[in-house]
């Protein structure tokens, strides 16, 4: 019956047996062999994310799966693994694999493909609610670091903000900026905002051009990040979150106005 609803079938890689067109349907289409898992995962990720497979819908079967991608069985069995890791499917023993709504199930890791996949559609409330949490992280993680940071993180904050070359190309100073806010999520010894920041992170990198330029005030403002670090290093918890929060302010103003 999936058949009938399929057209013409697609080749596979080379070294697959040609399979049945079942891809068309599902809005699949085989994928290379370098890094077929990783594709594979990617390719059944942005099904779910996009929305086409629905919050508590049942994916196809692992044999349907294996057609449409044109890889083999072990594959697609990996790559739903990393799925059910993500919490994006919860795969029942010797039952179907059910699709699960990320809102509700995953983390941050899924940030990412929401905002850089091509085959997801970009959400503008996302883009508000990355640069949200991010306007609400850094201020209060330059707070806690002035509580808490030992006098060797004070000194590799401080030499952070020295590094911000307000002369440097966008691509210098995003690495400077970068490299200063992780000294600083660090000395703050909050190990949630380390894991919220790496992710926070890994979106930044994947949409670098875009936000570079927005943000490019906030990259150049050499002055406030020495403000923060000064801040951090004489134990002002109350002067680091002003300076941090005034110094990202420079970047979310114009992000939340695009």
């Amino acid at each position: 019956m999936v058949r009938d609803m399929l057209g013409d079938p697609h080749k596979t890689a080379p070294g697959h047996a040609p399979h049945s067109p079942a891809g068309v349907g599902l809005g699949l289409s085989p994928v290379s062999r370098a890094s077929v898992v990783d594709r594979a995962f990617a390719a059944l990720r942005a099904r779910i994310l996009s929305g086409a497979f629905a919050p508590g819908s049942h994916l196809p079967t692992e044999a349907t799966l294996t057609e449409a991608l044109g890889v083999s069985r072990s594959t697609v069995r990996e790559a739903l693994n990393r799925l059910a890791s993500a919490r994006l499917i919860h795969i029942q023993h010797s039952g179907p694999k059910t699709v699960l709504d990320y809102r509700v199930h995953a983390g941050l890791e899924v940030v990412p493909a929401l905002i850089s996949d091509p085959d997801v559609p970009v959400d503008p409330n996302l883009v508000r609610a990355i640069t949200e949490m991010r306007s609400v992280l850094a201020p209060d993680a330059a707070r806690l670091a002035a509580r808490r940071r030992t006098d060797p993180q004070a000194k590799q904050v401080f030499t952070a903000a020295e590094a911000v070359d307000p002369m440097a190309d966008l691509d210098a100073l995003a690495a400077e900026s970068m490299a200063f806010w992780m000294t600083v999520v660090r000395a703050s010894q909050n190990l949630a905002y380390q894991l919220a920041f790496n992710s926070l992170r890994v979106t930044y990198v994947a949409t670098a051009g875009p936000f570079r330029r927005l943000i490019a005030d906030e990259l150049r403002a050499r002055d406030r990040y020495l403000e923060v670090a000064q801040a951090i290093a004489r134990g002002d918890a109350e002067a680091a979150e002003t300076a941090a929060r005034a110094l990202v302010r420079l970047g979310d103003v114009p992000i939340l106005a695009a």
